[in-house]
């Protein structure tokens, strides 16, 4: 005996004839079970991408267009300034089928009022509406804002009336003056985050059936060098964690945010980065309790850069190790939107690629802080402007809208879908004894059991786990196959 697993016979009385669905393509390979009772192998499906559909038909909007998802008419909302159509705001509803998408007629939001080239757009969860925030040039320069209706059995949009909000010099020019409008689901507020053209960095809380309630603006911080504000919810804590950049002093700062009937404060000024950032995207991860920084670095030849930051504390911040996902060149416009339970999608313009649009999936550890990366995945053959991620759940695909040099700069949208494994903690069942052919029967030893054929190289009394390629490795994942009992034998966990 030269081995502890010959102590034990294989699958340890946890052997179980199984059908597959698809080939199992030899022992030792994890699988999951389906649905329907069969097991198939565990496997990856690689980055795809469709082809870009222009939403409108100006070319070069001269604007910075939104977008996001309504969940409850399963459509995307996106919303621009149009500039052959006297600069009013538009909205257009996209339906998406496959990898396409495909738009319904444009209407028009702020009557024949022009507007600032940024906007906002978000679900509002509380009535099933789309909220919609924006500068009036002929008003002002007041910040207004609506709720619309999407249709879905035509793709049309109605709006409500037109609230005129708060005076706060919001002219909002370029993008680095980006307003961002994040829902707080505990007291059904939104908090608009913003600078003003003095350079403030502000905040306001508004709510209402059509956003008739507003607050007073209040400052995130003290100073006028403020720029790239954005801010998300951390619905464990019930706080906003919020990010900008002090261009005065060249670094970078997080706060959270709060509110009191309808008075907001920021507090906990925390620094992430010693140089200054641009292009900030902030996003929430509920199922790590953290949230994934997105920006470009301008102390570090402006590489794209993210951190992991943990509010859980509530009133301070842990903040990992900057990791830089390109070096290529100049990023702009970086973007983040959460993909599944531990990963998200980081798109941006590759500046060392003529300014293509690009896409990488950063993996978080379920464990701790650290990130890794994808390889970079170009989706456009063209250079792009002014990207703009809104996540589908339902297809699992991240809409992008841009300006796309393409197509004499119309803005348009694409459908990414980023890689994605058929493995759960939840649905992992254990590891092939045998190559089994589809829709033939064969062993599968089950969590709980000893697998001992197939497996080699493994360091006894190491944990391992299974990867989304269905290798299985010592690196933390969500799914955990269990604990080397040899260098050929897993004792797999057993845990549902």
């Amino acid at each position: 005996m030269t081995n502890l697993s010959d102590l034990f016979p294989a699958g340890a009385g946890k052997q179980v004839s199984f059908t597959a669905s698809g080939n199992v393509t030899s022992s030792g390979k994890p699988v999951i079970l389906n649905s329907n009772g069969t097991v198939s192998e565990v496997s990856l499906t690689a980055f795809s991408n469709g082809s870009p559909t222009a939403f409108s038909t100006t070319a070069s909007l001269d604007g910075y267009p939104a977008a996001t998802y309504d969940p409850n008419a399963d459509r995307i909302v996106v919303i621009y300034r149009d500039a052959n159509d006297g600069y009013v705001g538009k909205a257009v509803v996209g339906q998406i089928s496959g990898n396409s998408v495909t738009y319904g007629t444009p209407s028009t939001f702020s009557g024949s009022n022009r507007i600032y080239n940024n906007m906002v757009c978000a679900y509002y969860p509380a009535f099933q509406k789309i909220a919609i925030v924006y500068a009036d040039i002929d008003n002002s320069s007041y910040i207004s804002g609506l709720t619309a209706t999407v249709d879905p059995s035509d793709n049309s949009i109605t709006f409500g009336t037109v609230q005129v909000g708060i005076l706060d010099t919001g002219t909002w020019s370029g993008p680095k003056n980006r307003p961002s409008l994040s829902y707080d689901t505990v007291n059904d507020k939104f908090l608009l985050a913003y600078m003003n053209t003095a350079g403030n960095a502000r905040g306001v809380i508004i709510d209402g059936t059509a956003f008739t309630n507003w607050g007073t603006p209040a400052n995130i911080a003290s100073g006028t060098t403020w720029e790239y504000v954005t801010a998300t919810f951390d619905s464990n804590v019930g706080k906003w964690v919020i990010a900008a950049s002090d261009a005065g002093s060249n670094l970078g700062y997080l706060w959270f945010g709060s509110v009191s009937s309808y008075t907001f404060s920021a507090a906990n000024q925390t620094q992430f980065l010693a140089s200054q950032p641009k292009y900030i995207s902030l996003e929430y991860i509920s199922s790590l309790q953290k949230s994934i920084l997105v920006y470009q670095d301008e102390g570090n030849s402006d590489y794209g850069t993210c951190n992991i930051v943990d509010s859980s504390a509530g009133s301070s911040f842990t903040i990992g190790t900057a990791t830089t996902f390109a070096t290529t060149g100049t990023i702009d416009y970086t973007g983040v939107n959460y993909t599944t339970g531990v990963k998200a999608l980081i798109t941006y313009e590759d500046g060392g690629n003529s300014n293509k649009g690009t896409a990488k999936e950063a993996t978080i550890d379920a464990s701790g802080n650290s990130v890794t990366f994808s390889s970079a995945s170009v989706w456009s053959t063209s250079s792009v402007d002014v990207l703009y991620p809104v996540y589908d759940p339902d297809t699992s695909q991240v809409y992008v809208n841009f300006l796309d040099g393409n197509n004499s700069g119309k803005g348009s949208g694409i459908l990414l879908a980023p890689a994605s494994t058929n493995v759960t903690a939840s649905n992992f069942l254990g590891i092939s004894d045998a190559a089994i052919s589809s829709a033939a029967s064969g062993n599968i030893t089950i969590k709980g059991g000893i697998a001992a054929t197939g497996l080699s190289s493994l360091t006894p009394g190491s944990d391992y786990y299974v990867q989304d390629d269905g290798t299985i490795t010592t690196v933390s994942s969500s799914v955990k196959a269990g604990k080397a009992l040899s260098a050929t034998a897993i004792n797999l966990e057993y845990t549902s």
